[in-house]
């Protein structure tokens, strides 16, 4: 089954999730942000609670596993279902599309691991991601966008790199590691 891609092909193929920020976490400098599907951690970059927010999740800081991560350095997990399963341009990867509630997001991995994992469309597994990094842009200023995300998705080892990109009257960030 081929994968309808959220965002873009190649490299930076990738999901646009639209949240509201949920919750700042001061001490740790993070923002937690709710979608359709679960929440992310991210840096908090001068968010509100209540803003509105666009991620930018690369599939290739996506990982996947068939149980919840635990005693893991990965702060983002988020539960999901495999929708479609499709040969990347490398015949070494494979992109997975993940539906996580109401929102897909998209993970490349390698074809070994849909195979040892024994990954099939419909089967219920984890997200993860892990890296941050990116910038996220409000009100015209640019913030830097921390290792917050180092959980997307409940995965282990995979970073998701959340860009954040401001658009008036909508805010964006990147989840964090």
């Amino acid at each position: 089954t081929q994968a309808k891609l959220p965002v873009v092909v190649g490299e930076d193929a990738g999901a646009l999730l639209t949240g509201i920020v949920l919750a700042i976490d001061t001490q740790w400098h993070l923002a937690q942000v709710g979608f359709a599907g679960g929440a992310l951690w991210v840096r908090d970059s001068g968010l509100a609670v209540g803003q509105t927010v666009r991620l930018r999740v690369l599939a290739r800081d996506v990982s996947v596993t068939l149980h919840e991560a635990t005693h893991t350095s990965i702060q983002n997990h988020v539960p999901c279902v495999v929708d479609a399963i499709t040969p990347d341009a490398h015949p070494s990867q494979m992109l997975l599309r993940l539906r996580c509630g109401d929102t897909v997001l998209l993970a490349r991995v390698t074809a070994r691991g849909v195979h040892e994992l024994g990954l099939q469309m419909g089967m219920h597994a984890w997200a993860h991601g892990g890296r941050g990094g990116g910038a996220c842009q409000s009100d015209g200023h640019t913030a830097h966008v921390p290792h917050a995300a180092k959980g997307l998705l409940r995965s282990t080892g995979a970073a998701a790199e959340f860009v954040a990109e401001s658009r008036s009257p909508v805010a964006s960030t990147s989840p964090a590691e």
